[in-house]
Formats: structure tokens, C-alpha cells, sequence
């Protein structure tokens, strides 16, 4: 697995790292760091060199450094299309006194465009035990479930599957009664969402996780505040949901954040957690061992 490790500055990249070796244990590593002028670039060198080490020594992996002149955003999306990574893993600042004034507009911005699945670390994290995988029954979900459950498996974690129903019905046939219901109660009834759920635990049992390790989670009500919610109720490590397709051109890019709602982006900007944007790179994922 080629891993790409990147942040705006020395002490955002430490976090990425840190989280890194929680799930990577045989991989390809890269570090990437933009520096502006040649004073940051030998301080960057010399923080660089200790974390490689770090790698080094925590994991099995295979650790190489590039420090580039430019601006973060340009070197990390020029690197990702010249060179074939299975995952992008970025350190982003919060604001240290502040929670609700977040400095995630790099992170965010990098999210948009970047074509493989990007991992952001927001704060410093020293675990990785508990992880929450979002599900919306889109086609897009096959791949937050395998990528979502590798990390549980290679991390030996416990995961839940949650799934946000609407509060409106859909379609004129639906049943009332399941815009109600638990996750347990979708399934006993048998409802379209119970199988839904039940396909989605299957997918994580092939990949090696026990259902004693995976609970299956619904709440009712607005998308992003209920994963907001969940994850901090429950006390997540990381959160894993799906990301919208890069769009090939910038106008169609902006068209479409006029037209269609991105979900992983909004929840990038209301977390503290790490969060997971899953999606399938334009090339055979690489996502079978760490």
C-alpha cells in the first residue's frame, strides 16, 4: 500500500504520523512536506528526518521524504497525479482556543480535488480503537465498508455501521412506522433499509471482523448533525463516510457544489474526530494489506 503523509506545517505532520502507525504496519510511506523559503525548508528537513525515523521504528514500513517549494495544496495534488497512492493522510490544525474557529479550509480544499480516499487528523490522537463507518445506501458505500473495514481489521478496532434515516418518506409506498425504527426492529420487520443493514454487516464479516466487534446504528433526523452527534456520543476514533466524485474540470466543479450537497465535506468542517473520505481512485485499489 502506498501512503502519502503531508500537513501545512511540522507539528500538524507529527499528528499525521502519530495516527499513521496506529494502522499502518507494511506499507509504502511518503512524507511531503511544501515549504515557502529556504529557512523553513532546513527546519522542515530536520523535523522530517526524526519522524522518519519514527516510521522506521513503529512500523514495518518503508519511509521515504520529499520537500518541495510551493503552496501545500499545489505540491500534494501535483504529487498524488504523478505518482499512484491508495491513501492521503493530512494533518489539519484547530484552533487551540477556540473549537468552533477551525483553520480547515486547506483540508477542505484539498478534499474537493484530490481523487483518492484522504485521511485528516484534526488533533492529536493516540488510538485507534473505536471507529464509526456512515453509510447513506448509495453505491459509493461498497467502498466506505472496505476501506472502512480494513482499518478495523488491521487496527483491530470495534466499528458501528450507522445509517441516518430521513424523516419524510421518500416515496408514497413507504412504511410509515420504519422512519421510526431501531436498527434491530428494521430487520425483524424485514424493511428494504433491515436488509440494507444486514448486507452491510455481511461485507464487514468477509473482511475479517467478528459482529461482537460491529454494531449496527440508525438514527432519524439530519445527516451531518447525527453523525456529529453519534461520534462524539460514542466516543469514536475516527469517522469513515463516502466523498463525492473529483470533478475532471474546475467549472464543473463549482457547478456542482452549487447543485448537489457534499456531505464529507460538511462533516470535515464540523468535526473534531479524524475523519475518512472513501472513495474509489480512477485506478485498481490497493487496499488489501497494510
Amino acid at each position: 500500500m502506498q501512503i502519502l503523509l503531508s500537513s501545512q506545517n511540522t507539528d500538524t505532520f507529527q499528528r499525521a504520523v502519530d495516527f499513521t502507525v496506529l494502522f499502518a504496519e507494511q506499507a509504502a510511506v511518503t512524507l511531503l512536506y511544501a515549504y515557502q523559503n529556504e529557512h523553513d525548508r532546513q527546519e522542515a528537513l530536520e523535523k522530517l528526518e526524526s519522524l522518519e525515523e519514527k516510521v522506521r521504528l513503529l512500523t514495518n514500513c518503508a519511509v521515504r521524504v520529499i520537500v518541495r517549494e510551493g503552496e501545500t495544496k499545489d505540491v500534494i495534488l501535483d504529487e498524488t497525479r504523478s505518482r499512484e497512492y491508495d491513501l492521503m493522510v493530512f494533518g489539519s490544525p484547530l484552533h487551540p482556543h477556540f473549537k468552533n474557529l477551525r483553520p480547515k479550509h486547506e483540508a477542505r480544499q484539498i478534499a474537493r480535488r484530490i481523487s483518492i480516499p484522504m485521511l485528516v487528523i484534526f488533533a492529536p490522537q493516540d488510538q485507534l480503537s473505536r471507529i464509526l463507518i456512515c453509510i447513506g445506501g448509495t453505491e459509493s458505500d461498497q467502498v466506505v465498508l472496505h476501506q472502512g473495514g480494513l482499518l478495523t481489521a488491521q487496527a483491530g478496532a470495534e466499528c458501528s455501521i450507522l445509517h441516518v434515516m430521513s424523516q419524510i418518506p421518500l416515496r408514497a409506498s413507504a412504511d410509515m412506522e420504519d422512519l421510526e425504527r431501531d436498527a434491530k426492529s428494521l430487520i425483524k420487520h424485514e424493511s428494504k433499509e433491515g436488509k440494507y443493514l444486514e448486507d452491510a454487516l455481511e461485507s464487514l464479516r468477509e473482511r475479517g471482523i467478528p459482529s461482537e466487534d460491529c454494531q449496527l446504528i440508525v438514527r432519524h433526523g439530519l445527516t451531518v448533525e447525527k453523525i456529529i452527534e453519534e461520534s462524539e456520543r460514542g466516543n469514536y476514533d475516527l469517522i469513515v463516510i463516502g466523498g463525492l466524485e473529483v470533478a475532471p474540470h474546475k467549472s464543473w466543479q463549482e457547478l456542482r457544489e452549487l447543485v448537489q450537497e457534499d456531505i464529507a465535506d460538511r462533516v470535515l468542517a464540523e468535526s473534531a474526530k479524524p475523519v475518512l473520505i472513501a472513495r474509489e481512485p480512477d485506478r485498481t485499489l490497493n487496499w488489501k494489506e497494510f
